[in-house]
């Protein structure tokens, strides 16, 4: 390939894996900071094949598979290859939303492999494929921060990200960061959460700040409107969450800032949603057992 890959389709790429004896059907979103958050473009992943590479270590979650072959793209040639900089680091998500972070130093060194393939097969899922975050034996990198299900690699903050809300598939509003700051009020620190993940090198925004949120009901309850069946909402990665229209009977608050930034994609920003089940225990029947959804792109009220 000779030419940058972001000279043809942006900087928001999702590669797309054909189904052959090499790959898996998956597919991965790698975004930057300068773009427009949650906007993508598509690429085949076979033009990113003479990239490939494999490596020989042992998975430490899989000791017992002993030294394995390992086949991927390096997480630099992606981002060199977009033209997307890593210079505040790279958040790595998984499916299930579990959350892994590179710093640039790592990224630099090249030790962070996509990887695809595992002794010429496929990677499965049970292995914590399609796609996983592998690294040479030498980088001495603990075994949590081999995340499983990648689903989408973000550089740096997100500061340039909007909210979109469709009310009864007749309005949609998306509302920016800038937009929620006039409605946002402090979140007691006990309510904070982030997803579970390795943050060992994630330097640049810590959980301690002020974390400001906008009230859930404040986003979806307009005017006139009445008899809402259910609300649905949609992550950039992961599973979207359907909720039943009794859970506006609770208290529940969209995080949009830590401190005076956007919340960091490290700590499930730029935006998630928290329900306080600790405080209102009827909640724990309406939502999942961890109380909040991380990198919320989309609400949908019917």
């Amino acid at each position: 390939m000779n030419k940058k890959i972001a000279n043809t389709i942006g900087g928001v790429l999702i590669f797309f894996l054909a189904a052959s004896h090499s790959f898996a059907n998956a597919d991965i979103k790698l975004m930057g900071g300068k773009f427009t958050w949650p906007q993508s473009f598509r690429v085949d992943m076979k033009s990113l094949l003479p990239h490939a590479r494999t490596i020989r270590a042992l998975d430490p979650n899989f000791e017992d598979d002993g030294i394995t072959a390992f086949t991927g793209v390096g997480v630099k040639t992606l981002f060199d290859q977009a033209g997307i900089s890593y210079e505040n680091g790279i958040t790595v998500i998984g499916a299930d939303q579990y959350v892994g972070f590179l710093s640039k130093e790592q990224v630099s060194r090249d030790i962070a492999l996509l990887a695809w393939e595992m002794n010429d097969q496929p990677l499965g899922q049970l292995k914590g494929g399609p796609l996983k975050i592998i690294f040479p034996d030498q980088a001495k990198v603990h075994g949590s921060c081999y995340t499983w299900y990648v689903d989408t690699l973000m550089a740096g903050p997100m500061d340039r990200a909007s909210l979109t809300v469709q009310i009864k598939g007749r309005e949609t509003i998306s509302y920016t960061r800038e937009d929620l700051v006039p409605f946002a009020e402090k979140l007691e620190s006990s309510m904070f959460s982030i997803p579970q993940g390795c943050r060992n090198a994630f330097l640049y925004q810590q959980s301690d700040k002020i974390i400001y949120a906008v009230p859930f009901s404040s986003l979806i309850k307009t005017p006139g409107l009445a008899n809402i069946n259910r609300v649905t909402l949609v992550p950039f990665a992961g599973a979207p969450m359907i909720l039943k229209p009794e859970i506006l009977d609770y208290p529940a608050f969209v995080i949009i800032s830590c401190g005076k930034e956007a919340l960091h994609p490290a700590l499930g920003g730029p935006f998630s949603i928290i329900f306080p089940v600790e405080q209102y225990p009827g909640l724990k029947d309406l939502v999942p057992e961890s109380g909040a959804l991380f990198f919320l792109g989309k609400i949908i009220v019917e």
